[in-house]
């Protein structure tokens, strides 16, 4: 088996796995730490990110068992991760089942509550059952196939055989329930709609919905994979292509669910959420290249060329999401289309800017294209190979960067002079209205920062000698700004900065007692 394809997944695996990990993490702490996600729904949502994260950290790890060819222990992480996937089965059941009793059922909150309580332990009795067994002797979920290790499936022991052929009566059993109960929710609703009592919705039954529709997503998507799962292997051709793809959609099921419940909230802080996964990526890469020239060495070919095409990819979906940004900018303060409208402008510049950094990964990963960090002095620059491929590469990024930043430049003075217009005529503003524009100077911040990171990148060399000192500050510029918007977003905004300090252990809290003099009574 070819090296770079072994190092390429393996790389795929372990960071997709991280990132997802992450955004697991994260919606969990949020929804531990406030008191406003307390409601049964969330508490299901809570333990279906415990599912998530098992099984996340279970493929990080399967990243390095597939880059080195090696299960490093027979014992542990195969339990771990079907187990996991079991109890996210339940979890999803118990979730359709919550909704049914939101929006059909007349039984009150508290009857909810009980048999929330009572699916979440059948669950978790379903996760930790499929637990002991996969321990036992005869018993057994392998990461090893006939092409090496790049799929989590059964073994071929007895009783791994006899919980193979149990598991999709369950899996559809449930599926099959989810299915009709969704529909007469479904129903419900467009009934409701159409009804004159639903014409003003309250905030609450909105979230609820919303919710309804991440779990409809949910759903959709793990019975593909279901299906892909059992019977890709039968219908094709048993490929390493066919095993790979079914490892990479249980992956990614294992933070579809929290990834979506994070984009059902502000089409802006959507676009921001994207903008710290491209930062994120870069952060990364940066982190690892520390190594490469302390270490005068990148490790490996096939490493360097991944983490190029990583860093290059991320950089290219950071540009559309600024321009994004941007974008939605003039909507809230100059446009006068409805948030519908400008929703949908978001959603499909979010595409966009997905599309153009997927096409420059999968450019990079073509022969005659690269991007590398070596250069004369060593390992202290990223920048394209000298590849016939890159040196296009390098041709056009300009014209994108450049046409990116003309239009935002002109998208910012376009509103800059709005928000002046509207402040010499109104004398207070409101509250959404200022954290709006808080998000224009964030905004205005990082594109600042960008275009004189780009002006220097692409001019430097042809303005200065070529040194040593020009390639570090040029890759000491990328770095920072791999997380400057993320820095300006936590600086002007108190919300998120009291979060963050909520979410730091070990806190001390200091008490300042204050003596108070006793006032005189009079008799």
């Amino acid at each position: 088996m070819c090296d770079i394809l072994k190092v390429s997944v393996g790389i795929f695996f372990s960071t997709s796995a991280a990132a997802l990990f992450t955004v697991n993490a994260a919606l969990l702490m949020v929804l531990v730490r406030h008191k406003e996600f307390s409601s049964s729904s969330y508490r299901i949502i809570k333990h279906m990110c415990v599912a998530c994260l098992l099984q996340s950290f279970v493929f990080f790890v399967s990243g390095f068992m597939t880059m080195f060819d090696s299960n490093f222990n027979f014992y542990g992480l195969g339990a771990i991760v079907q187990s996991a996937w079991m109890l996210y089965v339940g979890l999803n059941f118990t979730v359709a089942v919550d909704r049914l009793g939101i929006f059909i059922s007349s039984s009150n909150s508290t009857t909810r509550d009980h048999i929330s309580w009572f699916l979440l332990c059948v669950s978790w009795i379903l996760g930790l059952g499929y637990f002991l067994c996969l321990v036992f002797p005869g018993f057994g979920f392998t990461y090893r196939t006939q092409y090496g290790y790049f799929f989590w499936f059964y073994t071929t022991q007895p009783g791994s055989t006899i919980l193979a052929a149990i598991e999709p009566f369950i899996d559809f059993s449930c599926f099959s329930v989810e299915l009709v109960i969704y529909c007469i929710v479904f129903f419900t609703l467009v009934k409701m709609r159409r009804s004159s009592i639903a014409s003003v919705q309250s905030p609450s039954l909105k979230i609820e919905i919303r919710l309804f529709c991440v779990a409809i997503v949910s759903f959709i998507y793990e019975t593909i994979f279901i299906f892909w799962f059992f019977w890709a292997l039968a219908l094709l051709s048993d490929t390493l292509a066919v095993e790979i793809s079914v490892n990479v959609i249980w992956l990614f099921e294992s933070g579809l669910f929290s990834c979506a419940m994070i984009v059902v909230n502000n089409s802006t802080y959507r676009i921001i959420k994207h903008m710290c996964v491209a930062c994120l990526l870069q952060s990364f890469v940066f982190f690892v290249s520390g190594f490469m020239t302390m270490f005068d060495s990148n490790f490996n070919f096939y490493v360097e060329r991944v983490l190029g095409a990583i860093v290059q990819s991320a950089w290219m979906l950071y540009v559309g999401l600024n321009f994004t940004v941007a974008v939605d900018r003039l909507g809230i303060f100059v446009s006068s289309c409805n948030s519908a409208t400008r929703d949908r402008i978001s959603w499909f510049l979010l595409c966009v800017s997905w599309l153009l950094g997927l096409s420059y990964f999968a450019c990079l990963f073509c022969p005659g294209f690269g991007f590398s960090y070596r250069t004369p002095y060593g390992f202290f620059l990223w920048t394209y190979s000298d590849e016939s491929g890159s040196t296009l590469l390098a041709t056009i990024e300009p014209y994108i960067d450049f046409v990116s930043f003309a239009v935002e430049l002109v998208i910012y003075c376009i509103v800059f002079f709005t928000l002046m217009r509207r402040s010499s005529m109104a004398s207070s503003q409101s509250l959404s209205l200022k954290i709006e524009i808080r998000l224009f100077c964030v905004a205005i911040v990082s594109f600042i920062y960008e275009t004189i990171f780009i002006l220097w990148f692409f001019w430097a060399f042809t303005l200065l000698p070529d040194t040593l000192a020009v390639e570090i500050s040029i890759n000491t510029m990328w770095l920072f700004e791999s997380g400057l918007f993320s820095c300006a977003m936590i600086a002007v905004n108190q919300s998120i900065r009291s979060k963050l300090c909520r979410m730091i252990p070990f806190r001390r809290k200091f008490i300042s007692v204050v003596s108070v003099a006793p006032r005189s009574i009079r008799t």
